[in-house]
């Protein structure tokens, strides 16, 4: 065997390679399972919870209460169009192993198209039955029946989960279950068609059936000719757009922290090639004087960090692709969620793990290879012939220095090593704590949003409109100083990076009188512009919102051909924007508060007003106790500062 092979030097310093190996291992398997389970966790359920679109699109409404007589018939007319559905859904949310809430749609199908849409859709019936036309019954994928706990025969609404069956007023039964390539929820059409419970709760639409070849043109027809600011349209591209920039945020957050524990990784592989190197002086000081170039030498050495490296890499993906199976069949598959186990887009992090160290070594070796004197080696046991007087590694320290075995005389005696363990153990911690940073940050960017309720609380209808009893009665308590009726809706969605790119912001939509005691209220100053003018589409928006999209006074919202921002909602009738509030002094008292004329709005609500309710004085946490035990229940919502905090 070549006395000067790498794998001779593994084979006589196991111990070390070892060591090295099993580092690179454990780094590179914790990367990946990171990588690999926010992947499955937070981002591939949004794409198979929505994979239904890869079968059919879906068109409806958009801040209107219907689509135009027309639709149908256009969309029918189109030679890449093989059938159009009538169809009405209701959502509820399924919530994964990681506290995600995934919105799903139970589809309502007449008697007579639900086995088209299953054909289509590849999925068959596995147990039980299918919604009998004018019943409360659902049939669900089985996938999702686990997710969400329910057994064949089970009823649930939203005393079963509040959270999961928000929109839920009346109890359904589970009738069935589905199997298949994607997930699925159906039930009749005439029931939801019928029930006044569910009249304002349930969105009309259209299923939209390509013909066989035809689903790119379908696609391109709808998102082009069909898709305006009335109307929505769901299809596979839409899908695969929203997953890929879900992929991009994990990039932005993974990448940051990959380098950071590849630079920490690097620190020790080189602090323990340095102290190799040292015991090793004199067999590369005499392999140079006789006649090995320097370029060899340091190549030798980078093989010898190579090795240890790349089957580090090999087996932390052994040990990632081992820990994604245990957790797969202890944790997500019991639940409903099958995860891949292999996962190709934690590659490109881990990937980085090896290369780094590599190239450090490289990088390494040259520049201590280029001071290497083989005289000075040979004759002396020395790396250069520098005097004793330089301030290299190896100069004498004094000894007078007090407690010769105190950990700051070993620090001082070892700067060098002291100084790489310090910087890996700071690269560690800044790499696991990036993460948590970002979360935080997030959250505290959204702290306006929910200075709005510090001050008032709201009564929100999950059905039709608030009663006129209720409302009274909500008036009439001595614990409120003033009601005011609300609509409130979204026209602008600000960045919060990298965590929320698109955080949607209310706009409040109240009457003349109420928009001035709100600004009072708030003590609302105007850095521009006037407030909105009754009966127009004006709106005033935070600064906040203005300086985090570009707005001024006079832009226009809301207008398909001239987005004020890339990517900018589309609405039915553009806003005008009249004026910017100025931002608070203290920032955690700030507010993104906007306001536009509700009566320009009525004719395009989607649902019944809200109620705004305003404490009398000192009687805020009063008022929202009184909120949540007597008038929190079926048909309404009640939103206080407490339960929005805790919600965040």
């Amino acid at each position: 065997m070549n006395p000067l092979s790498p794998i001779t030097y593994f084979l006589r310093h196991k111990r070390l390679s070892l060591m090295l190996t099993a580092v690179l291992a454990m780094t590179v398997a914790g990367l990946y399972l990171f990588i690999g389970l926010a992947q499955e966790t937070y981002i591939e359920p949004a794409f198979m919870i929505s994979r239904y679109l890869t079968k059919f699109s879906l068109v409806q409404p958009n801040e209107v209460p219907a689509l135009a007589p027309d639709t149908a018939a256009r969309i029918l007319a189109s030679p890449d169009v093989a059938r159009v559905i009538p169809q009405n859904d209701l959502r509820i949310k399924v919530t994964n192993i990681g506290g995600a809430n995934f919105s799903f749609r139970l589809i309502g199908l007449r008697e007579g198209d639900a086995g088209t849409v299953l054909a289509q859709a590849g999925v068959s019936l596995k147990e039980g039955n299918l919604p009998r036309p004018g019943s409360n019954e659902v049939a669900l994928s089985e996938e999702i029946v686990t997710a969400l706990k329910l057994e064949l025969g089970d009823a649930f609404d939203r005393t079963t989960d509040g959270k999961a069956y928000t929109n839920i007023v009346s109890p359904l039964r589970l009738a069935g279950i589905l199997s298949g390539e994607v997930r699925l929820g159906i039930m009749s059409y005439e029931f939801l068609e019928k029930s006044e419970s569910y009249r304002s709760l349930k969105a009309e639409g259209l299923l939209v059936i390509a013909k066989t070849g035809r689903e790119s043109e379908m696609e391109s027809f709808l998102l082009n000719s069909i898709r305006n600011p009335a109307t929505k349209t769901y299809t596979y591209r839409s899908v695969s757009e929203q997953t890929a920039k879900d992929q991009k945020l994990l990039y932005v957050l993974g990448f940051p922290i990959a380098l950071l524990i590849s630079a920490a990784i690097t620190l020790v592989v080189g602090a323990v090639n340095q102290l190799a190197f040292a015991r090793r002086l004199a067999e590369f000081g005499a392999l140079h004087a006789l006649g090995r170039r320097r370029e060899w030498l340091a190549a030798r050495l980078t093989l010898e960090t190579a090795g240890p490296a790349v089957a580090g890499w090999l087996a932390g993906i052994a040990l990632g692709v081992c820990g994604m199976s245990a957790v797969n069949a202890y944790v997500y598959s019991p639940r409903g969620y099958d995860i891949h186990t292999v996962s190709g887009t934690a590659i490109p992090f881990i990937l980085i793990v090896p290369l780094v160290v590599i190239g450090s070594a490289l990088r390494w070796a040259h520049r201590t290879l280029g001071r290497l004197d083989p005289v000075a080696v040979v004759d002396r046991g020395q790396q250069t012939m520098e005097a004793e007087g330089s301030k290299t590694a190896g100069r004498p320290l004094p000894y007078s220095l007090p407690r010769p075995l105190a950990p700051m005389t070993y620090n001082r005696r070892h700067s060098r090593q002291a100084g790489v363990l310090i910087g890996s153990t700071i690269l560690l911690i800044l790499g696991t704590g990036l993460l948590f940073f970002l979360f935080a940050a997030g959250a505290d960017a959204m702290q306006p949003g929910l200075n709005i309720l510090s001050r008032m609380s709201a009564v929100s209808p999950n059905q039709g409109e608030l009663d006129a009893e209720l409302a009274d009665r909500i008036a009439s308590n001595p614990l409120v100083e003033r009601t005011i009726e609300a609509y409130a809706f979204s026209p602008v969605k600000i960045s919060i990076p990298p965590m929320f790119p698109n955080k949607p912001v209310e706009t409040l939509c109240v009457n003349e009188e109420d928009m001035g005691f709100l600004v009072g209220l708030y003590h609302l100053e105007l850095a521009e512009g006037r407030l909105p003018q009754p009966g127009t589409n004006e709106v005033v928006i935070s600064w906040a919102v203005a300086k985090n999209r570009g707005i001024q006074v006079g832009d226009v919202i809301g207008d398909p051909e001239n987005p004020v921002y890339p990517g900018a909602p589309a609405l039915p009738v553009p806003i005008v924007v009249s004026g910017i509030f100025a931002p608070d002094e203290t920032i955690a008292e700030d507010t993104w508060f906007s306001f536009m004329s509700l009566e320009f709005v009525g004719p395009y609500r989607q649902s019944g007003l809200s109620l705004i309710v305003v404490p009398a004085a000192g009687e805020k946490q009063a008022l929202d106790a009184w909120l949540a035990g007597e008038i929190a229940g079926e048909g309404r919502i009640v939103l206080t500062y407490a339960n929005q905090q805790a919600a965040q």
